[in-house]
């Protein structure tokens, strides 16, 4: 990474109105950046505008057509925006990591933006410690800038840690003329936690509010701030895992201390006011999408043995199945064409070319909410996906029976399936999930498919990043992208690449 991507984009997008998609290109017009940050206003206008860049990754437009919830087998489809319809394709190839490819833009985009929330934290934190007090409106709001500043940076080397094997750590104290090696991805997510607690420290020992128009329509008090960054710890720890093995090895017992000391309520924006251009993505991914259901995602719902009898077939030979299943999420008490409360029925394949692989093809699309995803408050975490990540932190303390009864929460009220025990899933023909054999599936199993159900359209890149932890990716999916081939060759770094079957870091 170029000096110009940790230093300049984050303030010469609020100052310029810049849409901040291609940093490595010098700017004639580039501001005075350690001028500029001399007001207390402009710094807060960064603060203000930094957490957007949470949203762009994971929520907004841009990710309505976005790879990684194909790649994670949450969603199928067979557009080819972003590289999405090679980086899905069945079986799995090598990532194209050359700056020429057209999956390039997938890990540039995400290696842009994660590193603007770290330079906005590092910007701002590096102004106050040289003594600059954030004095707006005639009250002193140091504390505030310096408790969100840490979050920022918090959330991009987090982010960094969990989508990149590799990437520069630096805060407010690095010197950008001679920025450090590149650390591998357990020491950037390292660094990314100290900061979230960096963070809550600040938060808890100060009083203030971070307006609503920061997170759109959501203020948080310093209370809630940091709840919200012990909440992301829990996230991080689990999703920034690549293997089952890595997975085993989190260390449990922090990871429900933060669980437990996190958010209290569904955390997300309120549309109502608040840039509803950035919110139509949840409208058109129920709507009018060309993204259905993947059948790894529901498949394990099926009871009549269609899943596996379609795992069984070859992949060129697969199209759309119907799914028989007691899971009234999926489908309703009438059979499989009748929709179910997160999920409806599509008689036709409208949206999609067959000629792209009906392995492709799906009869369900998520439809959660009835299609209202554009209006009023819309979740972003929910309190039931941290209710799973504290279940599977249960499983692997010892305490099975504590997870099966936070696992039947959802489980039972949502879907109105029997109840799991200790044991796992209650045998017989009915039983949900299903393993890919077939058979009754384990307790984890069941938090999985908890998990992966009640969490669809929360985050974009959840899917992929959890399933990697639970061993369910496609086969050669890589586990982890590269730092984008720009920066590499910036550098002198001879270009890599990860993925594809047998390839390294790919999914067995």
């Amino acid at each position: 990474m170029n000096r110009r991507t940790l230093a300049y984009p984050a303030i010469a997008c609020i100052l310029l109105g810049a849409a901040c998609q291609d940093l490595d290109v010098t700017n004639p017009n580039d501001p005075d950046r350690d001028r500029a940050l001399t007001e207390p206003e402009t710094v807060e206008a960064l603060l203000a505008s930094s957490w957007l860049k949470v949203w762009a990754r994971s929520h907004n437009t841009g990710t309505a057509y976005y790879p990684l919830p194909l790649i994670g087998d949450e969603m199928t489809a067979t557009y080819s925006n972003n590289a999405s319809l090679e980086l899905s394709a069945v079986p799995r190839t090598a990532f194209d990591n050359t700056s020429t490819s057209a999956s390039h833009t997938v890990t540039r985009i995400m290696w842009l933006d994660y590193n603007q929330m770290l330079a906005a934290g590092n910007d701002v934190l590096r102004v106050i410690e040289n003594g600059l007090a954030i004095r707006t409106g005639g009250t002193d709001n140091t504390e505030r800038a310096r408790a969100f500043g840490a979050f920022m940076q918090g959330l991009g080397l987090g982010h960094l840690a969990m989508m990149f094997d590799r990437a520069h750590v630096a805060d407010e104290t690095t010197d950008l003329e001679n920025l450090p090696p590149y650390s591998a991805y357990p020491d950037v997510l390292a660094a990314g936690i100290a900061k979230l607690e960096e963070a809550i420290e600040n938060a808890e020992t100060a009083t203030f509010t971070v307006p609503d128009t920061w997170i759109p329509g959501t203020a948080l008090t310093s209370e809630q701030l940091a709840r919200l960054a012990h909440t992301y710890i829990a996230r991080l720890l689990v999703y920034s895992t690549r293997t089952p093995a890595e997975r085993a090895a989190v260390d449990w017992q922090t990871v429900l201390a933060h669980v437990q000391a996190g958010i209290q309520e569904d955390f997300g924006i309120n549309t109502d006011g608040f840039y509803t251009s950035f919110y139509l993505q949840r409208a058109q991914h129920a709507t009018v999408s060309p993204q259905r259901a993947s059948y790894r995602l529901i498949g394990p719902a099926d009871t009549s043995g269609a899943y596996q009898a379609w795992l069984a077939t070859p992949v060129n030979e697969r199209t759309r199945f119907d799914i028989e299943t007691p899971d009234r999420r999926i489908t309703g008490p009438g059979g499989p064409t009748e929709d179910g409360t997160y999920f409806r029925y599509m008689a036709t394949d409208a949206g999609f070319d067959p000629g792209r692989g009906t392995y492709r093809l799906s009869a369900y699309q998520w439809f959660r909410y009835g299609g209202r995803y554009n209006q009023g408050f819309i979740p972003l975490i929910s309190l039931d996906e941290m209710r799973l990540i504290e279940a599977e932190a249960h499983y692997h303390l010892g305490n099975h029976e504590i997870a099966a009864e936070l696992v039947n929460v959802t489980r039972v009220g949502n879907g109105e399936l029997p109840p799991v025990t200790a044991d796992g899933v209650p045998e017989g023909t009915g039983c949900v999930p299903r393993t890919e054999e077939g058979a009754c599936g384990s307790l984890l199993d069941a938090i999985a498919y908890e998990r992966m159900i009640e969490s669809v359209g929360l985050d974009a890149s959840r899917a992929y990043a959890d399933r990697r932890g639970f061993g369910s990716l496609t086969s050669g999916t890589l586990l982890h992208f590269p730092v984008p081939s720009q920066e590499l060759e910036s550098l002198g770094i001879p270009n890599y690449t990860f993925g594809g079957v047998g390839g390294e870091w790919s999914a067995p």
